[in-house]
């Protein structure tokens, strides 16, 4: 049996950097909930050992990974993903970040008959995840950096 949403959240490519708030987690909360809507069980990756805090304080039932270094937060959500939730496993996945990281992961699932819903910033899209994304929702630029 498939799940039906998988979300998956890199953070801080949301937030243009680290997250430094739990009052920051409940705006970006609430801008995707009124943007996207139903998110299902969202996956959220972080590099820096301080936004687990902030999202433990603020954002309750979310999957907390972490992994430190260049592209740790991607990583992390890549092996969580990979591990407990196979290809083939999902209907739908959401990818909530604009970073061309995760076009072979969504490539992966899409091949399998998963949409592939992408949420980014405007002007943070790359080109390759655009192209795969059955639907792209762009989200306004932040006028502050988190």
């Amino acid at each position: 049996m498939k799940n039906k949403t998988l979300s998956l959240l890199d953070a801080e490519n949301l937030t243009a950097g680290p997250i430094r708030t739990a009052t920051r987690v409940r705006e970006l909360r609430e801008e995707l909930d009124s943007t996207v809507g139903a998110l299902g069980l969202t996956v959220c990756g972080v590099s820096a050992a301080p936004e687990l805090f902030h999202f433990h304080a603020a954002w309750s039932g979310v999957r907390l990974v972490h992994e430190k270094g260049t592209n740790g937060a991607e990583r992390a959500i890549e092996e969580f993903m990979l591990q407990h939730y196979p290809v083939g496993s999902l209907e739908r996945l959401v990818i909530l970040s604009g970073d061309h990281y995760f076009t072979n992961l969504a490539g992966r699932y899409k091949a399998d008959g998963a949409w592939i819903d992408v949420v980014a910033r405007e002007g943070s899209l790359s080109q390759q995840l655009r192209d795969i994304a059955d639907r792209v929702t762009l989200l306004p630029r932040l006028a502050y950096a988190a």
